[in-house]
């Protein structure tokens, strides 16, 4: 059955590029290309034939390129199927052994499913091309608002300019002690604090944090390490924006892509 399911995907896909060859070829030569199209999906592993059409030994179309997404060399296409369940609710919370473990029995393709190697570098660089597409992301939202890339004001609109924070009025500051008194006793100097009540509803709360948690081996045989020696880490930084009656963003970044917190501005 599930060889069946395949087959008519990798059929249907292969008829969809020739039939739409065909349309292209009026009058002209079509030939089958050399290089089956690869495709990892949710149903599978499966691989079907696309097409080009030439004119004087010229190519002139080819549907593994204009019909479906071009891949380099030996490269699969990865549905956004295989995606959500290898990569979502597979890499990032489990290991990627037992990730294509899984996946694999499930497609019924243990022999021939996808590696763990590969499941391992096209999530590593998924996650690589996410951030690169944040940062520049980032740089757009900043200079459209008068930022520069390094995240230094260029321009004098006032809402911008004002570095004063907006105190929340002493009588109010008042009231709410006095409600606080009513269900705890605490004494009189914690009431000299030294730094202003910001009022909520107009502040930004930004925590920028390390994160170090230790480096999973990739490989271990028999319950024991691969190798001896110093403990290896993994680094990263959690940048967390939030504002009262707002949504909390959080943030799991390189250094270089917190651009986007400039000045205490978040700019959405």
């Amino acid at each position: 059955m599930k060889k069946q399911r395949l087959f008519r995907n990798s059929t249907l896909n292969a008829n969809i590029a020739k039939k739409k060859a065909e349309e292209i070829s009026s009058k002209k030569e079509m030939i089958a290309n050399s290089h089956s199209y690869q495709v990892d999906g949710e149903v599978g592993r499966f691989t079907f034939t696309t097409h080009s059409v030439l004119h004087n030994d010229q190519n002139q179309y080819n549907t593994g390129r204009e019909v479906f997404a071009e891949l380099k060399g030996i490269k699969f296409y990865r549905t956004a199927g295989f995606k959500e369940i290898a990569v979502i609710y597979g890499a990032t919370e489990k290991s990627y052994r037992k990730t294509t473990q899984l996946i694999n029995r499930i497609r019924h393709q243990e022999q021939e499913g996808t590696p763990s190697r590969t499941l391992h570098e096209s999530t590593e660089r998924e996650g690589t091309d996410l951030l690169d597409h944040i940062e520049e992301k980032s740089k757009c939202i900043l200079e459209k608002n008068g930022f520069s890339k390094d995240g230094i004001y260029q321009e004098h609109k006032t809402e911008y300019a004002n570095d004063q924070p907006v105190i929340i009025a002493e009588k109010d500051v008042a009231v709410a002690i006095e409600t606080c008194r009513e269900y705890c006793d605490f004494p009189d100097y914690i009431l000299n604090n030294p730094v202003a009540y910001e009022d909520p509803e107009e502040s930004i709360n930004i925590t920028i944090d390390d994160v170090v948690v230790k480096k999973q081996e990739e490989i271990r045989k028999g319950g024991r390490k691969t190798e001896r020696g110093k403990r290896k880490y993994v680094h990263n930084t959690v940048v967390h924006v939030a504002q009262s009656g707002g949504q909390l963003h959080t943030e799991r970044t390189r250094h270089k892509n917190c651009s986007f917190i400039s000045d205490g501005i978040y700019l959405p």
